[in-house]
């Protein structure tokens, strides 16, 4: 195998594939990212089985092949070159990476030991503006509970319907309900799933040039798809708690005021407030 790609390049794609590597394995093999070259494409996957990410890249392929390298010393390494072509060039069971004055060897594992990339199926799915997405994930996020014993409260609630996106995410004690309005008439009927809170997190900050992000579910799997990337992960099952009794139809009391100018009050005051 051997194959040329630009610094720039190679940084963004292992920034996508780092998520999905597995950090305190006891198989090496899942500490590792699993590189694919063919006709001018190099195919970067990771996997930490329950979360596979599979992300695609334009490369100069002199030579077909596979490999497999550890994806902590590759991130490293590269992150030290410079913006230029990068040289791959495997042999046996070693690769060597050079850039101008600069190379490198490493130890590479058997790619056919690497984990199959999942199978899918898709039974629903809905296409949404990533930006608009993303921001509303951020917003209740925060409240996604920690707690492992009640996985259900870990994820976030999405429902589209009628051209509304809801987003819902509660840990007991608090709840976060976000509604934005959008352009859904491609879908039919409703779309809901419960997506692990971190997942639809980290998905929302990797980098990609697309607009959108296609999110679709099978049985036992929530699929993203944006770009050259294709995120899978486990898909919580279960029933979100009935939150909508929880909504008040109306307050008794009710305050509007400048949010610039309440966040800052509310600094001024945490300052002294007690942490239990």
């Amino acid at each position: 195998m051997r194959f040329s790609v630009s610094q720039s390049a190679l940084s963004r794609a292992l920034l996508v594939v780092m998520k999905g590597m597995a950090t305190n394995s006891t198989l090496p093999i899942l500490s590792g990212i699993y590189i694919h070259a063919e006709e001018g494409t190099l195919e970067f996957q990771s996997t930490n089985l329950t979360i596979s990410i599979r992300h695609r890249i334009a490369a100069n392929v002199e030579e077909p092949g596979s490999v497999v390298v550890s994806g902590k010393m590759l991130s490293n390494i590269v992150k030290t070159l410079p913006d230029s072509a990068i040289t791959f060039e495997s042999v046996e069971h070693m690769v060597s990476i050079t850039a101008e004055k600069s190379t490198f060897h490493l130890n590479t594992l058997d790619p056919r030991d690497f984990p199959e990339f999942p199978t899918f199926a898709l039974e629903s799915s809905i296409e949404l503006p990533s930006d608009l997405l993303s921001t509303m994930v951020e917003r209740v996020y925060k409240v996604v509970s920690k707690d492992t014993s009640r996985p259900i409260l870990s994820g976030i609630l999405i429902n589209v319907e009628d051209n509304l996106i809801r987003l819902v995410a509660t840990d007991s004690y608090r709840l976060v309900v976000c509604d934005t309005n959008v352009e859904t008439s491609t879908l039919e009927g409703v779309f809901q799933m419960i997506i692990p809170g971190n997942v639809f997190h980290d998905v929302l900050t990797l980098p990609s040039d697309s607009q959108t992000i296609l999110i679709g579910s099978t049985d036992s799997q929530v699929v993203f798809v944006f770009g050259n990337t294709t995120y899978i992960s486990r898909k919580i099952e279960g029933n979100f708690p009935n939150y909508k009794q929880l909504l008040p139809e109306s307050c008794e009391t009710s305050v509007k005021m400048d949010l610039t100018d309440f966040s800052a009050a509310l600094k001024r005051v945490s300052v002294i407030a007690v942490s239990n």
